[in-house]
């Protein structure tokens, strides 16, 4: 069975809806975050019942902590399959390590099993086991038909629409192939036909047409002191500046004096933190440092790149840019403006 068969691409723009977070695909609910190194897009059905979940962690990203996500399946073009606990508890006898076996997934009379379950009680509560996005159980759930998940006993576990979980798995899977091609994972070649569909089906982003180039204020000839001190505390110790297409210079907050974005990918640490300690394999920490704060408390931002732009009305914002993961929907496609207090 070929996956791009499933989604009649060549027909439809299913797989190129752009799903906001914690929108509803009809039945399905998608679920994508960034946080603390952790990409982790999860679709599931308002009943609880069942989950699909795909993960990727960054260490090198800022603020990475590998205990955020403890008990979450890393495992590149890989697939979660999450069962509640209130369905699957009742099979097992008690005895030994919680597991389950021999449930399976019944989709237009066909019934694919799945790998042994088991009782994740670190993250989920819940009953899982991980199968490759190309395994026959995939592709049946994206089918988008009626399903039934049945126990061990053949008997009816729960049953569960197939409306709107193409899309939503499509997502999903859009969103931790973007994470993973970031960290540098290869596509195995079991997934070439899912992934290479969804991929194909991926919409390119548009920028508003109406922004441009913000005017450029020259930097100061010398790093004000607020700034060095905040790199001291940051690098806990010495750094360096590195390549000044990092930083720029422009009036975001409309005092007539220059406002410094700094890219942490032009700053290397020399002190407790070593090296481009504040990036992770594509995106680095941001910072945009206000004259009306006396370069004091910058605000952040984290991607790959950021730049100062003008709207047709001539207020001056900042555009970023990011890996899919960090940037879902064209998110980052959207200028942020100083409102006084907040970039928004």
């Amino acid at each position: 069975m070929r996956f791009s068969r499933l989604f009649d691409f060549g027909a439809a723009a299913g797989l190129s809806l752009a799903l906001a977070p914690g929108a509803l695909a009809q039945d399905w609910q998608v679920r994508s975050s960034v946080e603390r190194g952790w990409s982790i897009g999860t679709v599931s059905h308002p009943s609880d019942a069942l989950w699909l979940q795909c993960a990727a962690f960054d260490p090198n990203a800022p603020g990475a902590d590998p205990f955020y996500g403890e008990g979450i399946n890393t495992t590149p073009y890989g697939l979660t399959i999450g069962v509640a606990d209130k369905l699957a508890a009742r099979y097992w006898d008690g005895a030994g390590e919680p597991a389950l076996d021999g449930v399976t997934l019944q989709v237009l009379g066909g019934l694919y099993p799945l790998p042994k379950l088991y009782l994740n009680e670190l993250s989920s509560s819940d009953w899982e086991s991980v199968v490759s996005l190309g395994s026959q159980v995939v592709l049946a759930f994206a089918q988008g038909e009626n399903m039934v998940l049945r126990g061990p006993d053949r008997g009816p576990m729960t049953r569960l629409p197939g409306a709107g979980i193409t899309d939503a798995l499509a997502e999903v899977i859009r969103f931790c192939d973007a994470a993973w091609q970031g960290l540098g994972a290869p596509l195995p070649p079991s997934v070439e036909d899912l992934v290479g569909a969804v991929r194909a089906a991926r919409p390119a982003p548009q920028r508003p047409a109406e922004l441009a180039s913000a005017p450029s204020l020259p930097l100061p000839q010398t790093i004000p002191p607020v700034i060095q001190s905040y790199l001291s505390r940051k690098c806990e110790g010495g750094w360096r500046i590195g390549a000044a297409e990092n930083f720029s210079g422009s009036d975001i907050d409309g005092d007539g004096q220059v406002d410094i974005l700094a890219n942490w990918a032009g700053i290397t640490c020399e002190g407790t933190q070593r090296g481009l300690a504040f990036c992770g394999a594509a995106n680095c920490q941001i910072d945009l440092f206000l004259s009306t704060r006396g370069y004091a408390n910058p605000e952040e931002l984290l991607g790959s790149n950021a730049r100062f732009v003008t709207d047709n009305r001539g207020r001056v914002a900042i555009l970023r840019a990011g890996t899919a993961s960090l940037c879902p929907d064209t998110s980052c496609d959207k200028p942020l403006y100083w409102n006084g207090a907040s970039l928004q």
